[in-house]
């Protein structure tokens, strides 16, 4: 892990019918809520291996249960734009290059966020 870089992984904890809601509108909460499980376990396999440190954002509650070897914080209250800035701020004081990222995309890998 390099001591320079910071991943930030912003994650919504996985509740039925409270993520991937655009998409429950035509496949239901539970066929969402299993896709968004995936999407977690490919983000988190992904960035278990990239050279930089790992920091995962919670909305609401911190899961200590997760696969993530990772610091794990919560997000800022606002909007996203002000829950992003925030934690760019908050690493960028540790850290010299900070990059954010979510976890809906399935062609994410670690070469390319290295």
């Amino acid at each position: 892990m390099s001591s320079k870089n910071a991943l930030i992984i912003f994650a919504k904890n996985p509740e039925l019918g409270k993520v991937k809601t655009r998409l429950a509108r035509d496949v239901g909460d539970e066929e969402a809520l299993a896709i968004y499980h995936k999407l977690l376990a490919w983000t988190q396999r992904e960035t278990s291996r990239v050279s930089a440190t790992c920091i995962v954002y919670y909305t609401s509650s911190i899961d200590d249960h997760d696969p993530w070897k990772a610091n794990k914080k919560l997000q800022a209250d606002g909007d996203l734009g002000h829950k992003m800035s925030s934690a760019f701020q908050e690493q960028l004081t540790q850290f010299e290059k900070v990059c954010i990222i979510g976890t809906d995309c399935a062609g994410l890998t670690t070469e390319l966020i290295d």
